[in-house]
């Protein structure tokens, strides 16, 4: 493509790797809410086939799956959302709980296989944001070899709207 030479879609840890060793950007393809997805496992797999790496269980609101961070019930993982997460490890995808309520977070670490993440998150003790990560949700995912991305929106931030903030 146009910028081949800076960027390269990627579909697994070894294509990731590579464009790394290569001093390109790894770019991965997500859905930002299973809801997206209907919440529906053929859609899921179609969607893996498709180049879908990440998929986030849940945007703003609470859906099939689990409870939102956002959201009004507060709650955790459904039947289908505990067979959700566990289908989407076996496929290779990878779980993104950015928006994902704290008890669904906890649910889903007891029954993950393989590290999970948070692609845009930031830390509960510098903003109280509810989507914001507790010191536990931190060192659980530190523990699991996860990753944590940050979110950059100020409201997430809590410390202003500046480099500072973000450091």
């Amino acid at each position: 493509g146009k910028n081949g030479d800076l960027v390269t879609l990627c579909r697994s840890a070894a294509e990731i790797k590579a464009a790394n060793d290569a001093g390109k950007t790894a770019a991965l393809i997500s859905v930002e809410g299973a809801e997206l997805l209907g919440c529906d496992f053929a859609r899921l797999r179609d969607a893996y086939a498709r180049g879908v790496r990440i998929v986030n269980l849940v945007w703003n609101y609470d859906n099939a799956i689990c409870g939102a961070a956002n959201g009004i019930s507060g709650g955790g993982l459904s039947p289908r959302g505990r067979e959700f997460v566990l289908a989407m490890q076996e496929m290779g995808m990878a779980v993104d709980l950015s928006h994902a309520s704290e008890r669904t977070f906890w649910e889903v670490c007891e029954i993950a296989k393989k590290p999970v993440f948070c692609s845009h998150s930031d830390a509960k003790a510098l903003c109280d944001h509810p989507r914001n990560l507790t010191d536990a949700q931190i060192s659980a995912i530190v523990h699991n070899e996860g990753v944590i991305g940050l979110n950059l929106c100020p409201g997430f931030l809590g410390l202003g709207r500046n480099m500072d903030a973000v450091l």
